[in-house]
């Protein structure tokens, strides 16, 4: 299970922790909500490209490693890939935040909000999965409640 908590009161830096690996600190930057975070020599990036739907691409080190885009506007899906399997997050009601994971067309996890004042953002998986791609379903679930906060808050 990984965890994150905003450790700066501009809401641009977190803090993630787990069981099974050390503390990292993730920093968004930009108006694109790009983020940037490093696990020993390997230096990760989140971003949105341009293309249909403005996608969300985690790469590691340049190499496109996850890739998710918006497929539905009213109960928020998401779908594309992660090392050429296919992956989508769906939310159980429009009345959610969470989303479930699916890999292969088999649910295998969730990444979900806790808390009203001090949120904590939490990635759960049934099964052990790789640490990027735990981290990766996070940060892209955080990502997306950012833009939707953001659009909250614009309108």
């Amino acid at each position: 299970m990984l965890q994150a908590k905003y450790s700066s009161w501009t809401g641009r830096k977190l803090e993630i922790r787990s069981a099974y690996a050390n503390q990292i600190t993730v920093e968004f930057k930009g108006w694109r909500d790009s983020a940037q975070w490093q696990i020993e020599h390997t230096n990760y990036t989140l971003s949105r490209v341009k293309g249909k739907g403005y996608p969300l691409v985690m790469s590691a080190n340049g190499q496109e490693i996850m890739r998710v885009a918006r497929v539905s506007i009213w109960k928020t899906t998401l779908e594309g890939h992660y090392a050429n399997q296919p992956l989508r997050f769906e939310r159980p009601s429009i009345w959610k935040s969470g989303y479930q994971v699916y890999l292969n067309g088999v649910i295998i996890g969730e990444v979900k909000a806790e808390g009203f004042w001090q949120r904590t953002m939490i990635a759960n998986f049934n099964n052990p999965q790789p640490y990027d791609f735990q981290l990766g379903c996070l940060m892209i679930a955080i990502s997306i409640w950012r833009q939707e906060a953001a659009s909250a808050a614009a309108s």
